[in-house]
């Protein structure tokens, strides 16, 4: 089963961060973090006011623009303070972020899965959906924690209830497999349909599997085909190179239209998809 890593998800809505107003002066406490008077504007200070003040919310939004460098200077030691701050509140967020930051150890933040382990199990243990399908994915891929198919499918079932789009997908695999349970169409369709209506994109895109392949379902190429184009609206670049394929050839349902092909192979390519550059290649030497 391919299961991608946990996201790092840094510009997260919060809604509106309470307890805070946008005055252009900050007070800093001798043993936080400085923010210098070149760093600061209107939303900066705001976010900074509302973690002065214990508001959790403020402090995760204050790391994310230190981890991605908006509207400050980007330093990912001043992001994961404040993530770590936030988590210290039980702000779930905060934790799942200190999570991923130490999952792919970027920007001078040393990897350690264990470290990110934890992080993911107490957004989990806040319910955090994301939180429980990135520590599902450690025991699946045994990522800093023992190999445990069934803590997977625990933490994946878990952030399914919680809608976690993610790992509604993942335990659809799981029943598609049949590698760690008894294979069951039956359930590998309503999870990804659940992730799906989540729109997380890989759900979408094993939906229009089952219908292009007939599993579990009718076979029906013209579902298919609205399954991969919600998939690759949501920027599934496999999903775009499919439809790309599907025009191409032209199957029951699908009428050939080079034209068509030759659009979505283009948005493969610009996600990345090199088979979509060489298709798009191809059908542009051949005119269209």
């Amino acid at each position: 089963m391919n299961l991608s890593k946990p996201s790092l998800p840094l510009i997260v809505a919060f809604g509106t961060v309470v307890g805070c107003n946008s005055s252009s002066s900050v007070t800093t406490n001798n043993n936080e973090q400085n923010i210098s008077v070149d760093e600061i504007n209107a939303e900066i200070v705001m976010y900074k006011q509302a973690c002065d003040e214990n508001n959790a919310k403020g402090c995760v939004l204050l790391g994310n623009a230190y981890m991605t460098g908006e509207s400050v200077n980007k330093d990912p030691q001043k992001g994961v303070f404040f993530y770590s701050k936030a988590c210290d509140m039980d702000e779930a967020w905060g934790c799942a972020m200190l999570g991923a930051v130490y999952y792919y150890g970027e920007s001078g933040i040393r990897q350690n899965y264990q470290q990110a382990n934890k992080y993911f199990e107490k957004s989990c243990n806040l319910n955090l959906g994301i939180g429980c399908f990135s520590l599902g994915n450690a025991y699946y891929n045994g990522e800093g924690v023992g190999q445990d198919y069934q803590q997977a499918l625990n933490y994946y079932t878990k952030a399914c209830n919680l809608n976690d789009g993610g790992g509604c997908n993942s335990l659809g695999s799981v029943y598609r497999d049949g590698k760690v349970v008894k294979q069951n169409y039956t359930k590998a369709k309503v999870y990804y349909e659940k992730g799906c209506d989540l729109n997380e994109s890989r759900a979408c895109f094993n939906m229009g599997g089952m219908y292009a392949l007939g599993n579990g379902v009718k076979q029906n190429y013209h579902k298919s085909k609205d399954y991969l184009e919600k998939s690759c609206g949501l920027k599934n670049r496999e999903a775009c190179h499919s439809l790309g394929l599907l025009y191409n050839d032209g199957l029951p349902g699908i009428k050939k239209n080079k034209g068509n092909a030759k659009n979505y192979f283009g948005k493969a390519c610009d996600l990345g998809y090199q088979d979509g550059c060489k298709n798009y290649r191809m059908l542009n030497e051949q005119g269209y």
